[in-house]
């Protein structure tokens, strides 16, 4: 029998084993001759032997033969029976086993010929046949086991690679499928790219090609020749040329059109890319910045659009449609006024100095320029970073107290259940084999000023002496104190800073605190006969006028031993060594700033202030009513949204009318200062103001008649300095980058989408040494000239509009989908309020009944589930992606591709768009503005210029899959039905029937519109566009725009012959016969035709249907502008025979064949 994969001619190893065979029996013939020939007897005596122990081997081995393919040499007795030998059999079976094994070792070679000999009785293999394992494992039932059978054949394949001798392609082959095991595995069991790694043809893949691989190779390449040069024809032919026949360059450029997105465009202000022999002063100089500030954004926008192309690459100058420079030129004079208010001539000619910690970091960064410049190398002299530091020495003269602290007690004013725990913190201490590190403290008093510390401490009843023995130790009898430094408050006074971390890592954590931020802000929207005002109060020393039990001042010791001296002063026994001990609540306890929170609170909610319903707590929906208020720790804010009459003027012109004693704020106002008093706390009220329409509040500045919140503006000009100066430089230190980067963070939480802009800078820094200063690589320099790009526009406009449009998403693997529908102003403003601000979406099921009750839903899901579910939906979005992809990152594709698309529509701009998502992490990454995944953070990144030219913000709700009606046209299903609106939601201006109105658009007939009366539907008087363009006035649109029209039908060519041709003679020719036309060598397209498609265009934008009839054979179909609608991917066309339908006659004669074009359903 022939080994597998061997041809027939091999076969001469038998001849060797029989040839051995035989050499025995020789021996005895000799023998016996020699005995019949007169040789001595042992002779014969040996002959005998030899015979004998034949026989024996024969015996012993149960008569096998050369040719036995078992491996243990016969069967076992193992049938000895009966429970007495079960543990003999037993044992037997294990030695059995591990003989087994012993074999693969032993007698390889004897296993594979078993085998071989079971395959080939299997298969029926005759002598002398040629056969391969791939044939017998093809043979084996593997049904749904895919993958293990593609195991199987990677396994023949280095089988049959042996047994031909060729051990090093076998295990090479062995490697490659190991490689494609493991990619199997990280693409979740996916094999389509993974079987590529092994080399061998797929053997369940099908075969798509008849012709051979030379023949395939000629084929797709004139393929892909063709198409590239249809796709270069089709771009030319969009090609349109400015006013004065002046090219762009060898780029298609569109100066038009709604389905041209943003970016890329071309540079909006090229005269301030020249600047050779040009002289300018100063405002000259600033003006300059601002432009060319401008330009360089929208190369940045346009370089992140293209998905930032290779150096060189072709994405360079990409064959694609854009901008043209007078349209970019009108979005871009927005940005510029925004860029303008930003540059100072300080901030133009780099004089612009930092102050605070920003100017720590300036100071070390001009530190390392100087000794950089002196260096022979180009490796900088190391300074180290921590030199950044806002701790300062203590020094008794320049510390802030109260004239006498500790006079609040926070048990009087806590809710009783707060203030139980309050009475008994040492509670909340750990046992000791679960504290953490204990850290060393801060302690920067100076040996001389201890004393003078402590008498001024003890003075002003912040602290007092207890003994040493009395202070908690730890079971190795080590005491663990805390330490004092300052920060820096004012000109005269120091804050003192209580350095607790040694006592705070043995306790738990309380969870009273819930803050507002001056991002909440960011949910405030002004409308055009509103302003903002505010009124705001500081207390002072607010942490020292809050008393600590008794029983827990010996757990907030701090310093050195107090000296005998002072001992002696203050009456303390001087024999026994103290400790000074804090007796007020210090700044720097673990729950400092919820003990401190949770009192405020409670003292303002006594006295009528800081009602839940009005309060701010950020990450939470805002009020739902013009009264807002907050209290920050120390700090409390109280802000009003005014209405006037008219509109406010944002020239600078408004004045906002005075108070009144009856105004919501004014009362608040004057509530809180009753309750400060009442409390004995201390307002500082040079800090105070009243009434204002600019103001600072909790690090924000809010213009509330312009209506701008964000990072005051001489911060962010700092921080754009200081990228400034690290970009020039190259170099940065670990701990100077994570600093700027917290300054970006504070910054950039007023327009979240920025985060995005973080892609590596994050991991560049995790991995940067602690202390040595390190040349930063391009990607991380072109991420921070970003940072700085988008500085001018990281504050949030309350004056944005919210968009009536509600749009839906949704996507699989290969296709995406998106629904859109107009929502009434109270809705919107609803789920503008419950949209998600940070962090992850959570599910909350809903029942399974009807919804039928009054109340509105708590849970932000069910909430946008149930509107979702009752939305009179259009279908906007219907396409299939170029490739197949992960269904997180098409679900953020649909999404883009629907914002990009209402970014470059005018009707969107300037406006907050409320989308529905039924992804969780698109939803988390959109809400965050950023996301940790680098796929998805560059989809993100992408958006961005879009966002920000086209001033569009994405608020997001996440709703249940079932909810989603865009589900239905991401898999090509036709929408179902709205459900039933539950009466709460009515209440919200969603009708419970949708009224449908449509109008008839045709040259003369009205048997659309006869049709839908008799039906009972509501219709509007038909139009004859027989007239002209003249009839079809702006008041079309306004009805659209309004609400008034649902669905239009178009149907230009009814008329055999148009009125306006038969009334006026030697007039222009208009439809003619089979929509046949005289064209014009001047015109392309003709007036009546381009206006039709602009209203379909409106329509559709407004979330209506069009019905465009016209005959299959006109030449109109052809143009580029017929091309653009018919390509939308909400768009189809249809081919009908209306004479099959019957018609008028009279009116429209024979239309034959014809085409319509529509967005319905």
């Amino acid at each position: 029998m022939q080994p597998p994969g061997s041809s027939a001619a091999r076969g001469s190893s038998s001849k060797k084993d029989d040839s051995q065979g035989v050499g025995a029996k020789d021996l005895k013939k000799v023998l016996m001759q020699g005995l019949a020939e007169g040789q001595t007897p042992p002779l014969m005596m040996m002959s005998m032997l030899l015979d004998k122990d034949k026989k024996e081997k024969r015996t012993k081995h149960g008569g096998r033969d050369s040719k036995d393919l078992s491996l243990f040499g016969g069967s076992d007795s193992e049938d000895s029976g009966g429970e007495d030998a079960f543990q003999g059999t037993g044992m037997r079976a294990v030695s059995t086993l591990h003989k087994l094994h012993e074999q693969i070792r032993r007698r390889p070679r004897k296993i594979c010929e078993i085998f071989e000999h079971e395959v080939v009785q299997e298969m029926g293999v005759i002598k002398g046949q040629a056969w391969t394992l791939k044939d017998y494992v093809k043979k084996q039932p593997w049904g749904k086991f895919k993958g293990i059978y593609r195991c199987a054949l990677m396994d023949v394949e280095v089988y049959e690679q042996l047994r031909n001798g060729e051990p090093q392609i076998a295990a090479a082959q062995v490697v490659q499928n190991l490689k494609a095991k493991l990619q199997s595995v990280l693409q979740g069991r996916d094999w389509s790219t993974a079987w590529l790694l092994t080399g061998l043809p797929d053997p369940l893949a099908k075969r798509e090609w008849a012709g051979s691989k030379e023949e395939m190779a000629i084929i797709s390449g004139y393929v892909d020749a063709l198409h590239r040069l249809k796709k270069r024809v089709k771009d030319n032919q969009t090609v349109v040329e400015d006013d004065e026949g002046e090219g762009q360059g060898i780029l298609p450029e569109r100066g038009a059109g709604a389905n041209i997105p943003l970016f890329p465009c071309t540079l909006p202000y090229p005269e301030a890319i020249l600047t050779d022999g040009v002289s300018l002063d100063l405002e000259g100089c600033r003006r300059w910045f601002a432009k060319a500030f401008v330009n360089t954004f929208v190369a940045w926008g346009n370089f992140v659009t293209l998905g930032c192309p290779a150096e060189g690459g072709s994405g360079y100058e990409p064959r694609v449609a854009y901008l043209c420079r007078e349209e970019a030129r009108v979005m871009a004079d927005e940005l510029l006024g925004e860029v303008d208010e930003f540059v100072s001539e300080d901030l133009a000619l780099g004089r612009l100095e930092c102050d605070g910690k920003r100017g720590c970091i300036e100071a070390l960064l001009e530190k390392i320029r100087c000794t950089g410049g002196a260096c022979y190398t180009d490796l900088p002299s190391q300074v180290s970073g921590k030199t950044i530091s806002t701790a300062l020495p203590v020094s008794a003269t320049r510390v802030a107290m109260p004239g006498q602290a500790g006079l609040v007690d926070p048990g009087d004013w806590l809710e009783p259940h707060r203030a139980e725990i309050f009475q008994d913190l040492a509670r909340l201490r750990k046992p000791e084999h679960l504290w953490e590190d204990i850290a060393v403290a801060c302690h920067r008093v100076p040996p001389e000023g201890e004393d003078d510390l402590a008498r001024k401490l003890i003075a002003h009843g912040m602290a007092i002496a207890v003994p040493e023995h009395e202070l908690p130790h730890d079971s190795r009898g080590q005491l663990h104190v805390g330490g004092l430094f300052c920060v820096a408050k004012n000109e005269l006074e120091d804050r003192l800073i209580y350095d607790r971390r040694p006592e705070n890592s043995k306790m738990h954590k309380l969870a009273w605190a819930r803050l507002p931020s001056g991002a909440c802000f960011t949910r405030m929207l002004l409308g055009e006969d509103e302003y903002l005002r505010g009124s705001g109060d500081d207390l002072r020393n607010y942490y020292y006028m809050l008393a600590i039990p008794h029983n827990w001042v010996k757990f907030n010791s701090v310093g050195r031993r107090m000296s005998r001296q002072v001992l002696d002063e203050l009456g303390y026994d001087s024999k026994v060594d103290h400790r000074l001990c804090f007796r007020v609540l210090g700044m720097g306890d673990i729950n400092g700033c919820d003990i401190a929170q949770a009192t405020h609170e409670s003292i303002l909610r006594q006295h009528g202030v800081l009602d839940r319903s009005v309060q701010l707590v950020y990450g939470e929906p805002v009020p739902k009513g013009p009264l807002w208020e907050g209290a920050y720790l120390d700090d409390l804010l109280i802000t009003l949204r005014c209405r006037v009459p008219g509109r406010v003027p944002l020239d600078g012109t408004f004045h906002a009318p005075a108070p009144q004693a009856g105004d919501g704020d004014v009362k608040q106002v004057a509530a809180a200062e009753h309750a400060y008093t009442k409390a004995r706390l201390q307002r500082a009220e040079h800090k105070a103001f009243r009434f204002k329409t600019s103001f600072k509040a909790w690090g924000a500045h809010i213009d509330g008649i312009v209506g701008k919140v964000g990072v005051p503006l001489e911060v962010r000009r700092q921080v754009w300095m200081l990228l400034s100066k690290i970009v020039a430089g190259g170099w940065c230190n670990k701990d100077v980058l994570r600093r700027v980067l917290g300054f970006l963070a504070y910054i950039f939480q007023y327009r979240r989408e920025l985060y995005c802009l973080q892609h590596h800078i994050y991991k560049y820094v995790q991995a940067m040494p602690d202390e040595r200063w390190c040349r930063l690589p391009r990607h991380v320099l072109d991420e921070l000239r970003s940072f700085a790009l988008h500085l001018p526009f990281a504050c949030w406009d309350m004056r944005r509009k919210l968009n009536s449009t509600l749009i839906a998403t949704d996507a699989t693997p290969t296709s995406g989908g998106s629904v859109a529908c107009k929502m009434p102003a109270e809705l919107a403003q609803e789920l503008w309020r419950q949209s998600e601000v940070r962090g992850e979406a959570v599910r909350l099921d809903r029942g399974m009944g009807p919804d039928l009750s009054w109340d509105v839903p708590k849970e932000a899901s069910v909430f946008a589930s149930t509107i979702a579910e009752s939305m009179d939906w259009r279908v906007t979005g219907s396409y299939s992606f170029r490739q197949t992809s992960h269904v997180n990152l098409q679900e953020l594709r649909a999404l883009r591709r629907e914002i990009i698309r209402m970014a470059r529509a005018p009707e969107h701009r300037n406006s907050i768009v409320v989308a529905l998502n039924d992804s969780r992490v698109v939803c988390g990454c959109v809400a965050k503005g950023r996301s940790s995944s680098y796929k998805l953070n560059g989809m993100l990144r992408g958006l961005l210029p879009h966002l920000v030219m086209g001033k569009i913000t994405i608020s997001i709700l996440w709703v249940e899959t079932s909810s989603n009606y865009a589900d239905h046209p991401s898999r090509f299903r036709d929408l179902p039905p709205p459900r039933s609106p539950p009466p709460w939601l009515q209440r919200f201006g969603v009708s419970t029937s949708a009224s449908f109105s449509g109008v008839e658009l045709s040259a003369g007939g009205t048997s659309i519109t006869r049709a839908h009366v008799e039906a009972g539907l509501q219709m509007a008087q038909p139009v004859d566009i027989a007239y002209g363009v003249e009839a079809l006035g702006p008041w079309i649109d306004q009805c659209i725009e309004t609400g008034l029209i649902d669905w239009v039908w178009l149907a230009p060519s009814f008329a055999v012959q148009s009125r306006l041709q038969q009334s006026r003679e030697g007039g222009r020719q208009s439809w003619a016969r089979q929509g046949e036309r005289r064209y014009d060598q001047e015109d392309s397209i003709d007036h009546l035709w381009w206006r039709l498609l602009n209203i379909a265009w409106s329509i559709m934008s407004s979330g209506g249907f069009f019905f465009l009839v016209h005959p299959r054979s006109s030449r109109v179909w052809n143009l580029a502008e017929t091309q653009q609608l018919l390509n939308h991917e909400a768009v189809k066309a249809h081919r009908v025979d209306l004479c099959a339908h019957g018609g008028e006659s009279s009116s429209g004669g024979s239309q034959g064949t014809s085409t319509i074009l529509s967005n319905s359903p």
